[in-house]
């Protein structure tokens, strides 16, 4: 075996056992003790973005770390350690993690599969930080399964005393969770624009570069999906605006339900249960579907290469 191949198969064996500590260790923490949770996700989520900037990096994709996802993690991670005490910061992040974010996860086809590096990444940048938010909004109400009032107000200050900004926020209302998300998108959109799609233009219409909107659009003819289709729909000279415009969107039909979400606690945790779900659905398929032919095509090839030795 080479070197690069037993490189890459212990990259495998190293995304496997991470993706599956995860699904044991983070639930864990969760219920029993969901303060240690953002610690948790930081430090995880800072290796594997650096991790992937690297890989990516390497391949000429990195320009897909500037996507809407990696900054609503830096906006989650400035909240957690900079300005806990921010209502404002917390109602964008709440609605930006279980709005377009967590939708990501459907509509990217995020997929659990343990042995893929890349593809757990994928799945932890859009799955834990609505899981952080989930467990500081419910966190009183998840330690507190038998609802006594003692127990949910000693909880409640001990969350607010972390997370001021939640003492603030008994609700948040459709106006607050429609104007400031979609604000915040906003200026993310205006320097993705200024930055990749104006400063970066030549290196990625050359092909130098990779990004998110040009692995969509492709296909100068449109006929891929639906969102080809709409962004060809006034010619290639607007495909870009077209994009941008079906990107925001998105971003605004996916936040109506987070105002919802944040009053309804069983409704808030059936959502993130049926959007992990959906991950392992894609793993799964993953799996059936590709990965266990590649392997039936491998082990083949060595029945072959073994009849032929005999």
């Amino acid at each position: 075996m080479n070197r690069d191949a037993k490189t890459v198969r212990l990259r495998d064996k190293v995304s496997f056992v991470i993706g599956v500590s995860n699904a044991c260790v983070t639930p864990a923490l969760a219920v029993r003790v969901p303060l240690w949770l953002p610690l948790f996700y930081t430090i995880q989520v800072i290796i594997l973005i650096a991790l992937r900037y690297i890989i990516y990096r390497s391949k000429r994709w990195h320009y897909f770390v500037f996507d809407v996802c990696y900054y609503v993690n830096i906006l989650v991670m400035l909240f957690l350690w900079s300005a806990p005490e921010n209502p404002l910061l917390f109602v964008i992040v709440f609605c930006l993690t279980n709005g377009p974010v967590a939708w990501a996860i459907i509509t990217w086809r995020n997929s659990l599969v343990f042995h893929s590096l890349d593809k757990v990444t994928s799945v932890c940048i859009h799955m834990f930080p609505p899981l952080i938010t989930y467990v500081i909004r419910w966190m009183p109400t998840i330690l507190c399964s038998d609802g006594d009032a003692d127990c949910l107000t000693a909880f409640e200050t001990q969350r607010d005393t972390r997370f001021p900004a939640l003492a603030q926020l008994p609700h948040i209302s459709f106006a607050q969770a429609m104007i400031y998300s979609n604000a915040a998108y906003i200026v993310w959109q205006t320097l993705y624009f200024l930055f990749i799609m104006v400063g970066r233009r030549e290196k990625v219409e050359s092909g130098l570069r990779l990004t998110s909107y040009s692995w969509l659009l492709n296909d100068t003819n449109g006929k891929k999906g639906f969102i080809q289709k709409a962004a060809f729909m006034f010619g290639e000279k607007y495909k870009l605006y077209m994009f941008m415009l079906l990107q925001l969107a998105y971003n605004i039909l996916t936040t109506i339900p987070t105002c919802f979400l944040y009053s309804h606690f069983w409704v808030h945790t059936i959502f993130l249960i049926s959007m992990f779900a959906a991950s392992v659905w894609n793993g799964a398929n993953y799996y059936i579907e590709v990965f266990s032919r590649r392997y039936n095509l491998e082990v083949e090839k060595m029945d072959k290469k073994n009849l032929k030795a005999d």
